[in-house]
């Protein structure tokens, strides 16, 4: 921020909806910040509670998205609304050929690792 690298008030996710057409009025922002996909996806069923779109486009990493997915479908299950999972297309890396760099190799299992830790929290009753 002191350097003006980054815009306190207009985030990078905010500039680029913006330029690729969603009206800024448009952008809401969660109230709180929350740490981990299980609590973002609880801290958005809270927010939407009863006025969930009829869609919510999930935008994460290409290594992420799979996962991200699975955890808002299961936590966002008993709600009206359909899940879109597209990944952020300014995202450069590759998992189609994970095994060409270490640092593909490494998100790729950390995701599974997530996967599986997630899973077994959203089985055990985090979800709810």
């Amino acid at each position: 921020v002191k350097l003006g690298l980054e815009d306190p008030e207009h985030p990078l996710s905010e500039k680029i909806l913006v330029r690729s057409g969603v009206p800024r009025a448009k952008i809401t922002y969660l109230p709180n910040a929350v740490d981990g996909t299980i609590n973002e996806a609880k801290a958005v069923r809270a927010f939407l509670h009863d006025r969930f779109p009829h869609t919510l486009a999930l935008i994460t990493t290409k290594y992420s998205s799979r996962r991200a997915r699975f955890i808002f479908e299961q936590v966002l299950k008993e709600e009206p609304v359909f899940l879109f999972s597209a990944p952020n297309p300014y995202d450069g890396s590759d998992p189609q050929r994970w095994w060409t760099q270490p640092r593909s190799a490494l998100y790729l299992l950390m995701e599974y690792l997530k996967l599986l830790s997630n899973g077994l929290s959203l089985a055990a009753g985090a979800g709810g």
